[in-house]
C-alpha cells in the first residue's frame, strides 16, 4: 500500500501526451500509460511455474540489477494503468534488456493484465508460496483479487478467469491497504463518496468475509453502516488516504474535509479518538522509532527531540504542505524550528511557518524510508542520554550528504522533484556538528542535520558567505561630475563605520563585503546575545540584485486606461493590475512609487504638437513619470506634475489604452534569484494598498537581529529600527555636514537571509559657497549584485512531469516512483543516492 497521491481525482481530468523518455531505460517506448500506483512482489519463476514469496526473498544485484544469489527469485513491480484498465507487470531483476512482461506474446505489442475501468490503487497479501494482489477501480464497488502466481500468465488462456475474484467493499475506493493483525488478514479501503471506510477479512482466500463498512464520525461512536449505526453521530465528511502502523496496530485515515485524522484499532475494528491535527489532510506516512540525539535537549523548545518518538507525516489538503504529528507525545511537531544551540524559535526555512516542514513546493505523495541498517520494528534500540558536554570522537569523518542511513520520509513534490526529510540520520555526529579539530575537541563548525527538515543537498562544512565583492553597474547622474571621493562611482555596501568603501582584508573577512549574514545564537549574557558561526540554515544559495528605481516585478509593460475620476483626479484603471499583491505602494514618509508611461502619445491631429512637446517620443521621452498618489489593487490615483499641465492634457494625449510600468520611487528593489521580491504590501480597506504590520514587524526583527549580531551599541538600535524601509526595499544613506556617509545614517535593509546598508557615493564639487561634499545622484536601474554560497540547500532530484505514487523497498534500499505523464516507473538507489532505471 502506498500513501494516497493524486490518484483518480487528479487523473480523470488530465490529458497527457505520451512521449519517449530521454533517460536510458530498460524499455524505450511508452507502453505504460497514466500509471496510478505501484506494488512490489517477489515471484519465483521456474519455466512456466510461478510461485509468490515475500519480498524479503528477492534481491537485486548492485552491479547488473540481476536476481542476486537465487537466479529464480525475481522482484516484480505491478503498475495499474488508469486509461487502459490494465496492470503492467515489470520484471525488475531481468538482465535481458526487456523488463516489461508481455502477458500475450501472440498479440503484437505489449499486452497486460486486464482489471477493469480506472484502477486507482493496488496492494498485496503474499506469504511463503502463495498470495494475491488487490486492485481498486474508480468505477466499481468491488475490489479485484488476482492470484499473484497469475501475474505473468496469458489472460486469454483457459483457467485465468478462475484466478480472479471480485470482492464487494460497499462503495467506490480511493485508497487500499492490507493489514495483518495476528492471524487475520484485513483489506482496508477508503470510500470517500460513501463517507466510510470498508474492512474485509480476507484471511480465508476461499471465503472472503462480508464488508464491514464503518461510517466514521468526528467524535461519536462507530458502528456498522446498517443496524448498529448511530444516526445522531457526526459522519466523516470525506476519508481519502490510509497509513498503516503495524507496530501500533492502528490505521490512520486522512480526511480532506475536516481537520482531524481518524484512528481505527486493528484488533477491535473500532474507531478510537481522532487526532486533532488542525488541518484537512490527504496523504499520510508513519515513520519508525527515532532515537534521541545526544546533544542537550531543551524540553520546552523542542520536546520531540528529547523523546523516543514515532511520527505521522501528513500533507494538507489546501496547500500540499507537510505537517508532523508526534504519535508518542500526541501533539503537533514544529518541524521548521532549529534545535539548540540556535536561538529559540529560529527557523530552518525562514519563509515557512514553524508548524510546517521546510518545503517550498507542495507535496503530493509521502513514504516512510527505514534503511536496511535500521529495523523500525525493534523495540530495544538504545536511546542515547543527553549530556551537558560532549567531545569529538577519535577518527570521526563526516559522511557524504548523499548517503541515507536511519529513518527518513520521502516526499514527491508537485514540481516533479523528490526530496528526503530527516527523522533520525545515523550518519551525523552526536552534536550535529563537524568535528574539524580532532578527537577531544569541542564540536565546532556547522551542522547539517535537523530533525523533520529536508536533508541537506551537500555537506555543510563551510560557512555561508558572499561569493565575491558585489558588482555595481552605474553612471553618476548630472552634467556636473565633480570629483568622486574614495574611488567610488556609485552607492556601495560599506564595511567600516564611517567609510563609503573600505576593501581592506579585515573588512572582507569579517563583514562579507558589507553584506551581513545571520549567525547562530549560541548563548546570552547580561550584555545581550552571544553569536557563533554563520548559520547555513538561515541563508540561501542565490544571487541577489538591488536595482535603483527598478520596475516592480510583475508590473512591467502592463496595459491600462487613463481616466478622470469623479473628483477630477487622474486615475489609471487596470482591473488585472494586482498592484497591492505585487508590491506597489504609495504611503507618505514610507514609499511613493511612480507610474512610467511606456506608450507614445496617440492624440488627435490637432494635439500632436502639444503632446510631442509634453511627452516626447519613444527615443526621447519626456515627463512620463507620474507620482502615485494612492494605490489600489486594481487602479492607481496619480499626481500630474506642473510641467505636464493638467489632467485634461494627459487625457488628450493618451485617449486610448496605454502600456506602463510601476517603479519604486527613490528606493532600491531587492530581488533574489530564488526568493523573488519579498514585499510586505497587502490589500487593505477599500482595496487600497497598505503595509502588512505583521510582515513588516518580522522584517524589523530581522534588522534587529542583524544589528545585535554585529555589535551595534544598544542605544542606537531603536533609532535605526524606526528607519527600516518597507520589506523588499532598500533606502540610501545620507551625507552629514562633515561630508562623511555615516554608518548609522543608512537605513538597515533586512530579510530572512541577509542584511546590509547602502551608502551613497560622495561627490566633491565647487559651488559659489565653496567646496561641498554631497551624495552623488544615482541613475535609474543602477544595480548592485552579489551571490551567496555555502548555505543550506535541500536535497532534491528530478523524477518526471507528474509523479503520483512512491514506494520504498526495505532491505534493498531502493525507491520506486510512478510518473503518470512520461516516465512510467523510475528506480532510485540509496547509499549513495542515485537515479537508476526507467521502465516504460
Amino acid at each position: 500500500m502506498r500513501p494516497l497521491s493524486l490518484r483518480s481525482a487528479a487523473l480523470v481530468g488530465a490529458t497527457l501526451a505520451a512521449a519517449c523518455s530521454t533517460t536510458p531505460a530498460i524499455s524505450n517506448t511508452n507502453n505504460i500509460i497514466r500509471a496510478t500506483d505501484v506494488e512490489l512482489v517477489c515471484l519465483e519463476v521456474v519455466g512456466s511455474t510461478v510461485t509468490p514469496h515475500p519480498t524479503t526473498r528477492c534481491s537485486l544485484s548492485d552491479t547488473d540489477n540481476g536476481p542476486g544469489a537465487n537466479a529464480n527469485f525475481h522482484l516484480h513491480a505491478v503498475v495499474p494503468q488508469f486509461d487502459r484498465g490494465e496492470l503492467a507487470v515489470i520484471d525488475l531483476a531481468t538482465t535481458s534488456g526487456v523488463a516489461l512482461v508481455d502477458n500475450s506474446p501472440a498479440i503484437p505489442g505489449y499486452s497486460f493484465v486486464p482489471v477493469g475501468e480506472f484502477p486507482v490503487a493496488i496492494t498485496s497479501d503474499i506469504s511463503e508460496g502463495g498470495g494475491y494482489v488487490y486492485v481498486a477501480g474508480g468505477r466499481s464497488d468491488r475490489v479485484l483479487r488476482i492470484d499473484a502466481a497469475a501475474l505473468r500468465a496469458d489472460p486469454r488462456r483457459a483457467g485465468f478467469a478462475a484466478r480472479r475474484v471480485e470482492i464487494p467493499i460497499g462503495g467506490l475506493a480511493r485508497d487500499l491497504a492490507l493489514v495483518r493483525s495476528g492471524d487475520r488478514h484485513l483489506l482496508v479501503a477508503t470510500l470517500p463518496e460513501s463517507r466510510a471506510v470498508s474492512i474485509v477479512d480476507v484471511t480465508d482466500p476461499a471465503a472472503p468475509g462480508a464488508p464491514r463498512v464503518l461510517t466514521l464520525r468526528g467524535a461519536g461512536p462507530v458502528g456498522d453502516a446498517g443496524a448498529d449505526a448511530d444516526a445522531g453521530a457526526q459522519a466523516l465528511s470525506h476519508p481519502v488516504g490510509l497509513a498503516i502502523d503495524e507496530e501500533g496496530a492502528r490505521v490512520y485515515v486522512t480526511d480532506d474535509a475536516i481537520d482531524r485524522v481518524h484512528v481505527i484499532d486493528v484488533a477491535t475494528l473500532a474507531e478510537l479518538d481522532s487526532l486533532p491535527v488542525g488541518e484537512r489532510t490527504r496523504v499520510a506516512a508513519v515513520t519508525g522509532i527515532a532515537r534521541s540525539r545526544r546533544y542537550k535537549c531543551d524540553q520546552a523548545a523542542d520536546p520531540d527531540h528529547c523523546t523516543r518518538s514515532r511520527y505521522l507525516y501528513l500533507t494538507t489538503a489546501d496547500e500540499g504542505a507537510v505537517i508532523v504529528w508526534d504519535l508518542t507525545r500526541g501533539a503537533r511537531v514544529r518541524p521548521n524550528v532549529l534545535p539548540q544551540p540556535n536561538a529559540r524559535g529560529s527557523r530552518v526555512e525562514p519563509s515557512v511557518a514553524t508548524d510546517r516542514v521546510a518545503l517550498l513546493v507542495p507535496a503530493t505523495a509521502l513514504v516512510a524510508i527505514n534503511t536496511s541498517a535500521y529495523d523500525p520494528m525493534a523495540r530495544d534500540i538504545p536511546v542515547s542520554s543527553p549530556s551537558d558536554t560532549a567531545m569529538c570522537s577519535a577518527g570521526y569523518t563526516p559522511t557524504a550528504a548523499g548517503n541515507f542511513s536511519g529513518v527518513f520520509v520521502g516526499a514527491v513534490l508537485r514540481n516533479g522533484q523528490f526530496t528526503v526529510i530527516d527523522v533520525d540520520d545515523y550518519n551525523v555526529d552526536a552534536w550535529e556538528a563537524q568535528c574539524q579539530d580532532g578527537a577531544g575537541s569541542t564540536p565546532s563548525g556547522t551542522y547539517r542535520f535537523v530533525r523533520h527538515a529536508p536533508h541537506a543537498q551537500t555537506q555543510l562544512n563551510l560557512a555561508p558567505a558572499v561569493a565575491s565583492a558585489p558588482q555595481t553597474t552605474a553612471i553618476l547622474s548630472g552634467s556636473t561630475r565633480g570629483q568622486t571621493l574614495e574611488g567610488a562611482a556609485a552607492p556601495v555596501f560599506a564595511c567600516g563605520p564611517s567609510r563609503t568603501r573600505d576593501m581592506t582584508p579585515a573588512c572582507t573577512d569579517t563583514n562579507s563585503f558589507g553584506v551581513v549574514l545571520p549567525r547562530r545564537q549560541i548563548g546570552s549574557t547580561s550584555a545581550g546575545p552571544v553569536y557563533g558561526p554563520t548559520d547555513p540554515f538561515t541563508s540561501r544559495n542565490e544571487a541577489w540584485t538591488f536595482a535603483f528605481e527598478s520596475v516592480i516585478p510583475g508590473l512591467d509593460q502592463t496595459g491600462g486606461a487613463l481616466v478622470a475620476d469623479s473628483s477630477g483626479a487622474l486615475v489609471l484603471e487596470a482591473p488585472g493590475g494586482l498592484f497591492c499583491t505585487r508590491g506597489a505602494l504609495a504611503v507618505d514618509a514610507i514609499a511613493r512609487d511612480l507610474l512610467r508611461i511606456v506608450s507614445d502619445p496617440t492624440p488627435l491631429v490637432a494635439d500632436r504638437e502639444l503632446c510631442a512637446q509634453t511627452f516626447g517620443s519613444g527615443s526621447a521621452p519626456l515627463n512620463r513619470d507620474l507620482v502615485i498618489n494612492r494605490a489600489y489593487e486594481d487602479r492607481l490615483q496619480l499626481r500630474v506634475a506642473p510641467e505636464v499641465g493638467d489632467v485634461a492634457t494627459v487625457l488628450r494625449c493618451y485617449p486610448q489604452a496605454i502600456q506602463f510600468q510601476v517603479r519604486a520611487g527613490q528606493q532600491w528593489i531587492a530581488q533574489g534569484s530564488r526568493s523573488g521580491f519579498l514585499h510586505s504590501v497587502r490589500v487593505g480597506a477599500g482595496r487600497e494598498c497598505e503595509i502588512d504590520p505583521v510582515k513588516q514587524a518580522e522584517v524589523v526583527a530581522f534588522a534587529e537581529r542583524c544589528l545585535l549580531d554585529r555589535g551595534t551599541p544598544s542605544p542606537q538600535v531603536p533609532t535605526m529600527l524606526r528607519r527600516v524601509c518597507p520589506a523588499g526595499r532598500a533606502c540610501t544613506g545620507t551625507v552629514t555636514a562633515a561630508g562623511v556617509a555615516q554608518r548609522d545614517d543608512a537605513p538597515v535593509f533586512a530579510n530572512p537571509y541577509l542584511c546590509t546598508q547602502i551608502f551613497p557615493a560622495l561627490l566633491q564639487r565647487e559651488t559659489p559657497r565653496g567646496t561641498e561634499v554631497v551624495a552623488s545622484p544615482v541613475d535609474r536601474d543602477t544595480q548592485i549584485s552579489f551571490s551567496l554560497i555555502n548555505a543550506y540547500d535541500a536535497f532534491r532530484t528530478d523524477t518526471g512531469p507528474l509523479p503520483v505514487a512512491i514506494q520504498h523497498l526495505r532491505g534493498l534500499d531502493r525507491i520506486y516512483i510512478v510518473d503518470a505523464a512520461q516516465n512510467g516507473l523510475m528506480e532510485f538507489r540509496l547509499n549513495p543516492f542515485e537515479r537508476g532505471r526507467i521502465f516504460n
